[in-house]
């Protein structure tokens, strides 16, 4: 059986993993964030999707067999190793990081950009140990 390793849980790597098994090769996903989705889990506002609903996508993935290792960030030295590993290597790696507004205060403590804000609220976790303004 020809084995896949994909580097990134989000929506493109989740794609490629559920056609991929479907096809019948052994699949790998690698996400650096606790829960694989992306931004269906971590980003989209809970009003337009729930990270349950997203979770309960990637329970239909997994039961086509693919594993996950989640919180293993794949970084460039590790490219080389997962092709010795795998037959087939995808990187879905997404997002970048979030740009900077150039505006005063951005840089406070207490300041988190949208995506860390949202990803908090949705899996129910504090965005940061980050101090209370009020």
């Amino acid at each position: 059986m020809k084995t896949v390793a994909i580097a990134g849980g989000g929506l493109i790597g989740l794609v490629v993993a559920w056609r991929a098994a479907q096809r019948g090769f052994a699949v790998t996903v690698f996400d650096r964030q606790e829960l694989p989705g992306g931004l269906n889990t971590y980003g989209v506002a809970e009003y337009k999707l729930r990270a349950g609903d997203s979770l309960r996508e990637i329970a239909l993935i997994r039961g086509l067999g693919v594993e996950f290792r989640l919180g293993s960030p794949v970084v460039p030295r590790d490219l080389e190793a997962l092709e010795r590993e795998f037959d087939f290597l995808f990187l879905g790696i997404g997002l970048g990081a979030i740009a900077r507004l150039g505006i005063p205060g951005e840089d406070h403590p207490a300041v988190v950009d949208a995506l860390e804000f949202i990803g908090g609220y949705k899996t129910r976790r504090p965005t940061a140990s980050r101090p209370r303004v009020l």
